[in-house]
């Protein structure tokens, strides 16, 4: 285990995972804010693959893991830190069927606090497209907004979010 919170765990993903990673990248109102496309189960197992190679690669620089509810070892979403050399991002994807049960707020508190506390990381952000209210909503109360840009490659708007070590202790 990765780290947990009250009633989540963070693990990593496994093969075992298939069917509920290809529900997660499947479904078009999962991904409609990241990519805004949907995976094809033969793309979602290459997928699967690739993240789980990234685990054999020392000092690996994307971090995904898998979302669990403590009572149950499915996959019930995936979350992720991807460090650069200039920053730390972090976010996460949740089934649909478990949105609005406050799993996106208490994965995202989860990750900010085994970022700092864990990982030691001096900073992090992340960011959602103005659209996915709810990602906006749990990132205006977990981090601090820094400004709205547009992503021409993806015609969208965007809200920025920073945290830093010193804001939380």
């Amino acid at each position: 285990m990765i780290f947990k919170t009250k009633r989540l765990a963070v693990r990593l993903l496994q093969f075992s995972d298939i069917n509920a990673y290809f529900d997660l990248h499947g479904n078009i109102n999962v991904m409609q804010y990241t990519t805004g496309k949907t995976l094809t189960f033969e793309q979602t197992r290459k997928n699967l693959k690739a993240t789980i190679n990234y685990y054999k690669i020392p000092n690996n620089k994307y971090q995904i893991w898998a979302i669990q509810l403590l009572k149950n070892p499915e996959l019930i979403g995936t979350c992720a830190i991807i460090s650069t050399d200039q920053k730390n991002e972090i976010g996460y994807r949740l089934r649909e069927n478990y949105w609005a049960k406050g799993y996106g707020e208490e994965i995202a508190k989860g990750l900010i606090k085994y970022c700092f506390e864990d990982l030691k990381l001096d900073s992090i952000f992340a960011d959602a497209d103005v659209l996915n209210i709810a990602s906006v909503k749990i990132l205006d109360k977990t981090m601090d907004f820094v400004k709205e840009y547009y992503i021409a490659a993806e015609d969208c708007t965007a809200r920025e979010y920073r945290l830093t070590n010193s804001q939380i202790n």
